[in-house]
């Protein structure tokens, strides 16, 4: 039997993870509100996402080469929307390359379900995480 276990519940929304019967995979499901920020980090393994509803705001960039976890400065990171109410024109899915970095901002309330090639692991990229640690600091005080 699959495994629907909740990871984690804040301010920012919810998190719950499916394990696969085989042990080696699971899937995300993240329920972001808006103006809230995830991620800042990157795997090691292709990540694959899809956008239920909602619009998220991405910030993207891949390593410098031959530089794991060195990255370009923020002024050359990708930035686009991924939006559910035109799919002609947004993106309901996206492919991040394996060692790409990558934080989302929610623009409205927003569900999206993530998944990894491999086994689940993350490295987190100050320049990227510190708009999530930011704020939550912020709510914090």
């Amino acid at each position: 039997m699959n495994d629907l276990e909740k990871v984690s519940e804040d301010e920012r929304g919810w998190i719950y993870r499916l394990r696969m019967p085989s042990g080696d995979r699971e899937v995300i499901f993240i329920f972001t509100r808006k103006g809230f920020w995830r991620g800042g980090e990157y795997h090691k393994s292709t990540q694959h996402d899809f956008l239920i509803f909602g619009k998220l705001y991405w910030l993207r960039c891949l390593p410098l080469a031959g530089l794991e976890g060195h990255y370009a400065p923020e002024s050359v990171w990708t930035k686009f929307v991924q939006d559910d109410s035109n799919p002609t024109y947004g993106f309901l899915s996206t492919l991040l390359k394996p060692f790409e970095g990558h934080v989302v901002r929610a623009e409205e309330d927003t569900l999206y379900v993530e998944w990894l090639d491999g086994l689940f692991e993350k490295t987190f990229i100050p320049e990227m995480r510190k708009r999530v640690d930011e704020q939550l600091k912020d709510k914090n005080r």
